[in-house]
C-alpha cells in the first residue's frame, strides 16, 4: 500500500513494520480518515509467515476492550491457521481423491489404483494431479508428507 494511495492507517503500518498499529483520528494522512481511530494487528502462520492483518477502524473511539479484541482475535487465527488450512484443503478433495491419496500412500500403483476404485488409468492420473495441486506439491513424495502432516491419510 503506497501512502498517496492508503494514506497513514494502521494496516499500511501493520503491515510495513510487521507489528501492531495504532493510528488516531488526527494522526492520519488523508482528511477523509480523520474521523476514525484504528488498530491493526499482522497474523502469522507457524512458519512465522504474514499472512494477513486484523483490522478494527471506529467513529466513537477504540476503547481498551476493542483493542483487546483485536490482539485476541489475531492470535486465535495464528493458533488455529493450521487448522482451518487442513479443513479448507479438505473441503476440495474429493471423496475418490482421499481414496487415490491414501492407496498411493500405501504404495500402490496408478495402475492398482485404478482397478481397486474401478476407474481408468487416465482418470486415476488426472485425480492425483488435482491432488498435488491442492496440496501444492510436485511429487507424491511430497504429497504423502503433506497429507500425512495434515492427517488427511
Amino acid at each position: 500500500m503506497k501512502e498517496e494511495f492508503a494514506g497513514i492507517n494502521a494496516v499500511s503500518i501493520a503491515l510495513n513494520e510487521i507489528e501492531a498499529a495504532f493510528v488516531k483520528k488526527n494522526e492520519h494522512y488523508l482528511k477523509c480518515l480523520r474521523k476514525i481511530d484504528c488498530i491493526a494487528v499482522p497474523i502469522f502462520d507457524n512458519k512465522g509467515q504474514l499472512i494477513g492483518v486484523i483490522d478494527i477502524s471506529c467513529m466513537n473511539g477504540l476503547t481498551d476492550e476493542c483493542v483487546f479484541m483485536v490482539f485476541l482475535m489475531a492470535k486465535y487465527t495464528e493458533y488455529n491457521y493450521a487448522a482451518l488450512k487442513k479443513e479448507m484443503i479438505k473441503q476440495k478433495l474429493e471423496e475418490v481423491e482421499l481414496k487415490i491419496l491414501k492407496l498411493t500412500a500405501e504404495g500402490k500403483t496408478d495402475e492398482e489404483i485404478a482397478k481397486m476404485i474401478n476407474r481408468s488409468i487416465s482418470n486415476v492420473k488426472y485425480h492425483k494431479n488435482k491432488i498435488f495441486e491442492i496440496l501444492n506439491v510436485k511429487n507424491v513424495k511430497d504429497c504423502i508428507y503433506k497429507a500425512a502432516k495434515m492427517d488427511l491419510i
